[in-house]
Formats: structure tokens, sequence, C-alpha cells
């Protein structure tokens, strides 16, 4: 896929020079995806990308990439029930991107089964991953406009095999985006006729989220730390690395090279742990808290993230009407 960069005050496309859509929702480009192993009842298997909003740093339209299948056989009458995919935690560089390297084996035996099922299934990578500008790791209301955004690319691209049934689901990372997409899906993207969302492995704390911790805490692990640092958690004047010890630069150079799995090998060679890799802590009132994080000593925050189902309640009576 051909990066699509900014030149001049105007997005445009390497290849035809051509302005981004006003508007997001647009589907921008379809390619062929190499075969995935455990994806094997795909019909059709596609990298996708499609226009967006930047939520987090307010650019205006976006490019967002992602993966669509469609399964094999003749649609059913109506068309197929469609499934937005939101992944976790996998990095916040570009080459972390599903539709970039493959998705994870356990999400790709997911979407397996999914279309097993009956269900085409898109998957975004995220805003910032696969596309430019940086990934907003644990901003709900960015990453679900990424999900949002992608449903109604591929409802309007393909409306011959679809049918206006949605459905979202997410994991870890992924919770917050399915729960996000759900919340800002009445007032941002009316049009999706959401039915129901699914969100496992729950990360509720996220900004200005449905269960913000009672109390500061701390992160407490290198990963997550520099991940959110990076993502958009802190001031956009802020220098994160001003703000890490010299093990903790081995961390975030990994992180803006490589994904998650070489991030914890180099944090473990180099015995990098959350209290040795920040120089922030709370004795200086600037706790190594970005904005975002689980808290799991909350018992308020684990029941509530245990009940959040409450708002996919809300997502069926607001949208199920429709």
């Amino acid at each position: 896929m051909q990066a699509i960069y900014r030149g001049r005050g105007v997005r445009r496309d390497r290849q035809g020079n051509k302005a981004l859509p006003p508007r997001p929702g647009v589907m921008l480009r379809e390619e062929p995806l190499s075969a995935q192993p455990a994806i094997t009842k795909a019909a059709l298997a596609e990298r996708i990308l499609y226009s967006s909003t930047d939520f987090r740093w307010h650019a205006g339209i976006v490019p967002v990439s992602g993966t669509l299948y469609l399964p094999a056989g003749a649609p059913p009458a109506g068309g197929w029930p469609l499934l937005a995919w939101a992944h976790s935690t996998l990095g916040v560089a570009d080459s972390c991107a599903p539709s970039w390297t493959g998705h994870k084996p356990r999400d790709a035996t997911y979407i397996a089964r999914w279309l097993e099922s009956g269900f085409a299934v898109v998957a975004t990578d995220y805003q910032g991953l696969g596309g430019p500008g940086p990934h907003p790791y644990l901003n709900w209301a960015a990453e679900g406009r990424s999900v949002l955004d992608a449903v109604r690319a591929v409802l309007a691209a393909h409306a011959d095999k679809l049918a206006t049934k949605v459905f979202i689901t997410g994991q870890s990372q992924g919770s917050g985006t399915a729960l996000g997409a759900t919340t800002v899906a009445p007032s941002y993207a009316p049009d999706v006729p959401l039915l129901a969302t699914v969100a496992t492995g729950l990360v509720s704390t996220f900004p200005d989220g449905p269960c913000p911790p009672a109390e500061p805490f701390t992160i407490g692990s290198p990963i997550y730390l520099t991940l959110m640092m990076l993502g958009g958690s802190l001031p956009d004047e802020t220098s994160v690395d001003k703000l890490v010890t010299e093990k903790g630069g081995l961390v975030l150079r990994a992180a803006r090279e490589s994904c998650t799995g070489e991030m914890r090998a180099i944090a473990q060679k180099g015995s990098v742990m959350a209290e040795n890799a920040s120089e922030l802590s709370v004795s200086d009132g600037h706790e190594a808290r970005p904005t975002g994080a689980r808290s799991p000593g909350n018992r308020t925050c684990r029941f509530r993230a245990a009940a959040a189902s409450a708002i996919c309640r809300r997502c069926r009576l607001v949208r199920g009407r429709q």
C-alpha cells in the first residue's frame, strides 16, 4: 500500500496526487491481502484504506488502514452481517499494524470462526498504525472513530454483499475501543446500524471513560507506560525523551521501531521496570500515570468494568429501534 502523506497543507496521495475526501468513512483503496494460514474461509481478503477523523490531535480527516474479509459462498438474502474487530495492544509503530504483518494467531482464529459463522469482518489497524501520524493509544474516542469509519467505508463499498447489521467486539485495548465506538456512535455515526457490542479483557479507565480511577496510581509495566507516553496521553509540548531514564530509553527506542514482543525482550534483557524507566514519580507531583491506564486495585472500577455491558444495553436501547 502506498503511503498517504500531508504536503503543502493538503493531504495527498503519492500516486494520484488526490486530496482526501472531506468526510470520514469513505473507502480510499482496496488491495489483495496475503493469505494468513489461520484464515482459510475467506472468499475475499483485502487490505483497506479509508478516511476517518483525528479526534486526539484535531488534524481533520486522516487515512486509516485495516483489513476486510468476506465469507466464502454466496451472501444470504439481505447480505452478511458485519462484525468490526478491535485488536489488543500490539505497539505504536507502523510495523505493528495487522494489515502489514498479519493478525496475531489468536485474532486470526477469531476472525476465521466469525467467517465460518457467516459474518463479514472488518478490522481496523487504528489511526496511526499503518497510516500517517502517531497512534492515540488507549484513547477510546479516537480509536472508536477508527472502528466506526471502517464500518461506514465497508458498508458503502460492498453494499451488495453486506446487511445493515453491525456488531462490534474488542479485546483489551480493543475493549476500550469497542466501548468507545458504542458510546460515540449515536452522535458521531448515527448512520451505522449497530446492534450489539462485546468487550473482553476490559480496560475501563481510559480518558474520560465510564470508570475514572478513585485515586492516583502508577503503571506497573514499562511497556504500557512507554506506549501511553508515545500514544498521546501527555500534553503535545512534552518531550517523551526527557521523561525517561537511560534504561527507559531502551524500551522507548524499541517502541518507536518495533512491537510489544521486542519491547518485552529488551526490557527483560536490560532489567527495565516501570520504577526505573521514567523520571516521573509520585513524590514530585507528576506521577507516572498517563491518562488511559487501568487500575487493577480499584474494586469499584473492576466491578463497573465487569458490568460495562450497561453501555452495550444503552447501545441496544438507543440504536435497536432503528
